[in-house]
């Protein structure tokens, strides 16, 4: 049982206890309605009570079974009441009824007490960064998990809302998500809210509902944990260490150590605050637990890909957004370039996974190339020569391949812990 909803209970038991002193006077006095009324608003409180408790504990706790003959004890007070012959018993009455009361309460203090944990991932192939996190959380029995997948918006290029997105079909099958309109976060307060989308409103290509932004999330929690939806090896930009989930969270894990200072100094440097050091803990990232977790026997590869593969090696290629941004058309160009070159081989062939927010950040940042790039998109995807990977799965594209080519990032610095060739592209470099 959580805490809070512990000390809400010891407040409503406390308030049963102060209404049998009043039900004492009326019953003494002879003041029947005032009394009955009594009665029934502590029944009612009591039902509150126990409708509590067996939402949290489930049915057939000692707790919820001296609550019934509790309330089965004030009926039978009631019906004395009605007769008039109780006004000598009535403080034997309030005796017996307050040491049901203590027992509840006892039995209350002895139910333990768990923390409500929170994981509001938005990108459904962003997953990896919470998950072990997750599964640990699942482990703990002094814990209740819930992974409440978010909706997320395209943002158009004048900044308003486009397109809204909801990848709650897109988690594997053995983690339980629940619906975010089913799970209120202003009425639950959860005790600690993990989140991996730092952005807030500052994000031009996507954004999450400003409920979810990490401003609003921190009113309604104890705790607010950031861990960042990408890796980086030793280095980290700038920006990303001053970004509003750095910011508002109270605590924030990073890869290495490395990093984590990096974080501290831009952190201390942007807020001029110091000794901010304890914010920042250096874990490791959950990415890294899930891709050493994983090999090929845990994914299903559909029989289209398996049947292209045949017997080759396979090329993952990555694209990145920030190189198509800086780089568009050249970038555009390479990507053709490379598709040409490795399907005129026999030996291998491409798995091709471009940054999944790659069609929404030219759509709304380079929309004069959108068209340009999803024509090589849908050529590529429509010839056949190779396999276009637009899934959640990251890991099974590591898995299934043999060596990595294209833009470096996040994906890059997991592919290199695998101890497999990794080759980064030069976009001026063609043929």
């Amino acid at each position: 049982m959580r805490r809070h909803l512990k000390e809400q209970l010891y407040g409503l038991l406390d308030t049963i206890t102060e209404a049998h002193c009043e039900l004492e006077q009326y019953i003494m006095d002879g003041e029947t309605d005032n009394a009955v009324d009594l009665l029934t608003a502590c029944q009612s409180a009591a039902i509150s009570v126990g409708n509590n408790i067996e939402n949290s504990e489930g049915e057939g706790t000692e707790a919820v079974s001296l609550l019934e003959i509790y309330s089965e004890e004030l009926y039978k007070i009631s019906v004395v009441i009605q007769d008039g012959t109780s006004c000598n018993k009535s403080h034997d009455i309030v005796i017996n009824l307050n040491k049901l009361i203590n027992k509840i309460i006892n039995c209350v203090r002895n139910i333990p007490e768990k923390r409500e944990v929170v994981f509001l991932p938005y990108n459904a192939s962003m997953w990896d960064s919470l998950e072990s996190v997750w599964m640990a959380a699942c482990e703990d029995e002094g814990c209740d998990a819930y992974v409440i997948p978010i909706p997320y918006y395209d943002k158009n290029p004048d900044g308003t809302f486009g397109e809204i997105h909801y990848d709650i079909d897109d988690y594997p099958e053995y983690v339980p998500v629940v619906p975010y309109k089913d799970y209120s976060i202003e009425e639950r307060k959860p005790d600690v809210i993990y989140i991996h989308n730092p952005y807030d409103g500052y994000n031009k290509v996507t954004s999450v509902p400003p409920q979810y932004y990490s401003k609003e999330l921190k009113k309604h929690t104890d705790k607010l944990v950031y861990i960042p939806y990408f890796v980086s090896g030793d280095a980290v930009p700038e920006h990303f260490c001053v970004l509003p989930g750095t910011a508002y969270a109270d605590c924030v894990i990073v890869e290495n150590e490395t990093v984590r200072e990096i974080y501290v100094k831009e952190y201390e440097k942007a807020t001029g605050k110091k000794g901010t050091g304890d914010k920042f803990i250096a874990l490791g990232s959950p990415k890294f637990d899930r891709a050493a977790r994983l090999d090929r026997d845990d994914f299903v590869l559909p029989d289209e890909w398996r049947n292209l593969i045949g017997n080759r090696k396979v090329i993952l290629y990555n694209t990145s957004i920030q190189n198509l941004l800086d780089y568009t058309e050249k970038v555009i160009d390479k990507i053709k370039n490379t598709i040409d070159i490795i399907s005129k081989r026999n030996d291998v062939i491409l798995w091709w996974r471009p940054h999944p927010l790659t069609e929404y950040t030219l759509k709304s940042m380079k929309t004069d190339y959108y068209d340009r790039y999803m024509e090589v998109v849908e050529w590529y995807k429509k010839s056949g020569i190779g396999i276009y990977d637009d899934t959640a799965d990251l890991e099974r594209a590591i898995s299934f391949s043999d060596a990595y080519y294209g833009d470096g990032g996040s994906l890059r610095v997991l592919y290199e812990n695998t101890g497999k060739p990794v080759m980064l592209q030069n976009p001026y470099l063609l043929g």
